[in-house]
């Protein structure tokens, strides 16, 4: 409903989600939701299944809000792992501190994948 025209990507089970792939081993979505508000936003449950349906158990999930409400522990999102590296919705990054651990992060994650 939220995402209007926007191209989902078939899930394979009848259901879609709003993500997109950058690459063949990167992925960009909003933040999934549990709860009522899974109603217009990706379900957690609903990513998780499809993340290891479709790329097994090496995924880590970057969190990059900052904002409290959009936090999560690891056990709810297992198997994948997860970095936080946040920053204010709508807002540059805070620090060329956090965008370089970030990437030092998300190179030597992609590398253990190879």
């Amino acid at each position: 409903l939220v995402s209007k025209n926007k191209k989902r990507i078939n899930d394979g089970s009848g259901g879609s989600l709003d993500l997109g792939y950058i690459t063949n081993r990167i992925i960009a979505m909003g933040f999934p939701a549990s709860g009522a508000e899974s109603l217009y936003r990706n379900d957690r449950g609903h990513v998780v299944s499809f993340l290891t349906k479709h790329h097994g158990q090496m995924i880590r999930i970057y969190n990059l809000c900052a904002e409290k409400g959009y936090e999560y522990s690891p056990k709810d999102v297992a198997p994948c792992s997860v970095a936080k590296f946040p920053f204010r919705d709508h807002n540059v990054c805070g620090s060329m501190q956090t965008i370089l651990g970030f990437c030092i992060d998300a190179a030597l994650f992609l590398q253990r994948m190879d």
